[in-house]
């Protein structure tokens, strides 16, 4: 069961050849979109036709947000809404704040990998993970090691950690740091000497989003008795606005998906307070009652991703100037620190797995570079 990364987002070249060499397929999910109305599910063709039209719009630059360029866009309010929650669930980000520039750089992106399809590993990103764990020394991997300090100068580098039997130190010629940004904004790991001037003012353009993910197990009953279809099922005035199911994974489990604003709002709630607004919202989606929502519901499965502090949100987003603080938080310093993760990519991959990827492809190029 999927509690952060979930898709597979098009048919990026580097990550599907490492999943062929894992041996692990891919689904193709249903691309389809649903809009509820009333009490029933109305496809709903023409949404990437509606977010081509708006974002199409988006000049070259200089950069501005949003909803800035939202107030000038050629298109009706409706369209405009529509593109809008759009960014904000799926960038996790605040419309506000996001560069509408990094939005179209995103679209041009994804086009080329036919960014509008998405997969699901058969067996789950865990599988993966597992994969690759599985072909590194033993040895070579440390868990429950916290890094709280990076020291370093012209002849290396020492690394600072907490584990369970105590503060140990690490010493090597540089290190690749891949920590969230969410993290390294919080500068929970001290550097010494402190990060150059640029690197700091590059991380002030770089925002952390917010996302609420919830996955919903019920009985068979209750699923087997509502046909909600196949895709993407939106609704509009809901604290969860947007549902699926997780085919080709048991036909029990629903998942409830809000980002930017909405899920920054869930996230002043308490555990018990969430589970309540994600269960009357599927109560709504579905038009069953609550106590019948209840009596099949099984749990919610659900991990606070903004609240977790070895993450500090879900995935990143390029602010205001975020595409130049992006490819300068990428520069290695010195030969000593070098940085990757998703919130480093440049090329319009941010936010995904597949841009996090790449990115530790990149810095394994600058470390083996002549």
């Amino acid at each position: 069961m999927e509690l952060g990364a979930e898709f597979v987002h098009g048919r990026p070249p580097g990550l599907c050849s490492i999943l062929k060499a894992a041996g692990l397929p891919l689904f193709e999910a249903s691309e389809q979109r649903w809009r509820k109305e009333g009490a029933s599910f109305k496809a709903f063709p023409e949404f990437w036709e509606t977010i081509e039209k708006v974002d199409g719009q988006i000049p070259a630059g200089p950069e501005i947000s949003y909803v800035q360029f939202l107030d000038h866009a050629q298109a009706s309010p409706s369209e405009k809404s529509i593109a809008r929650a759009f960014v904000e669930g799926f960038n996790a980000a605040q419309a506000e704040r996001i560069s509408a520039q990094a939005v179209a750089l995103a679209d041009r992106a994804a086009e080329e990998i036919e960014g509008e399809k998405a997969f699901r590993v058969t067996a789950g990103y865990g599988a993966l993970v597992d994969w690759l764990r599985a072909g590194q020394p033993e040895n070579e991997l440390r868990f429950e090691t916290a890094v709280e300090r990076i020291a370093w100068n012209g002849e290396g580098v020492e690394v600072r950690c907490r584990t369970p039997g105590g503060i140990r130190n690490h010493a090597a010629e540089c290190v690749v740091i891949t920590v969230p940004l969410g993290v390294l904004k919080s500068r929970q790991i001290e550097f010494a000497p402190e990060l150059p001037k640029d690197k700091l003012e590059a991380l002030m353009h770089l925002e952390m989003g917010a996302v609420q993910r919830f996955v919903l197990e019920f009985d068979d009953v209750l699923l087997s008795s509502r046909n909600m279809p196949e895709g993407f099922v939106m609704a509009d005035g809901l604290d969860v606005p947007v549902w699926w199911r997780t085919t080709p994974a048991p036909r029990n489990l629903l998942v409830g998906w809000t980002g930017g604003p909405l899920a920054l709002k869930l996230g002043e709630l308490s555990g018990e307070q969430r589970r309540e607004c994600v269960v009357e919202s599927l109560s709504k989606m579905l038009d069953v009652r609550i106590e019948d929502l209840r009596r099949h519901l099984i749990e919610v499965h659900h991990h606070d991703w903004m609240a977790d502090p070895w993450s500090r949100g879900a995935y990143s987003y390029p602010g205001i100037a975020g595409i130049e603080a992006a490819r300068m938080l990428a520069q290695p310093i010195e030969g000593r620190l070098y940085f990757a993760g998703e919130a480093t990519d440049f090329s319009g991959h941010s936010g995904t797995v597949h841009g996090a990827l790449e990115s530790g492809l990149r810095v394994a190029r600058e470390i083996n570079s002549p």
